[in-house]
């Protein structure tokens, strides 16, 4: 469930609001790379926002017909292929990279003000005519892939699990305790 504060509720509550995602891209623990569906400049924010996302779909549960492989918890970003996303595609290894969705509208100056929608990680790239649609899963995700911690987890003390599934994700040690 999302909370919202209520200026959040007044803002998008208003007549001929615009909403805009905010996509974060995290390529390394230095660099993160902003992609919007609108243009918006916001004050707090020094990194260029580059509005060549053209949308986010949630896709709650799905099963592939082929491998017969059930994904819960998916959602898939599309880019304009303008040349930037691909750049950073072919430059840049971005599997498992943390990607953050957050969600506000034209109105909202400031990136504090965009609520958090989800966070979760890239699982594959398909590039499309004139699009490149990046594949990502939630966090949980990691716990799929055995070969993200250092021990074997099904016996593992829940509290070292949870550390390795904290560190794999590139969250600063700062943010938990």
């Amino acid at each position: 469930m999302l909370a919202t504060t209520n200026a959040f509720k007044d803002l998008m509550s208003r007549a001929g609001i615009q909403p805009v995602y905010v996509v974060e891209l995290h390529l390394d623990s230095d660099t993160v790379r902003y992609f919007s569906t609108e243009y918006v400049e916001l004050t707090d924010l020094t990194s260029p926002i580059h509005p060549n996302l053209s949308d986010v779909v949630g896709v709650g549960s799905s099963i592939s017909i082929e491998d017969r492989a059930v994904s819960i918890g998916e959602f898939h970003l599309h880019f304009a292929d303008d040349g930037l996303i691909r750049d950073i595609v072919t430059n840049n290894f971005v599997y498992g990279k943390k990607v953050v969705v957050k969600l506000g509208c034209t109105d909202f100056t400031a990136y504090a003000d965009y609520l958090n929608v989800v966070v979760g990680v890239t699982q594959d790239i398909l590039p499309q005519e004139g699009e490149i649609e990046i594949e990502c899963s939630d966090m949980l995700a990691l716990l799929r892939n055995k070969t993200v911690g250092p021990r074997y987890w099904l016996n593992g003390h829940p509290l070292e699990v949870i550390l390795d599934i904290l560190k794999a994700s590139g969250m600063a040690a700062s943010s938990y305790d």
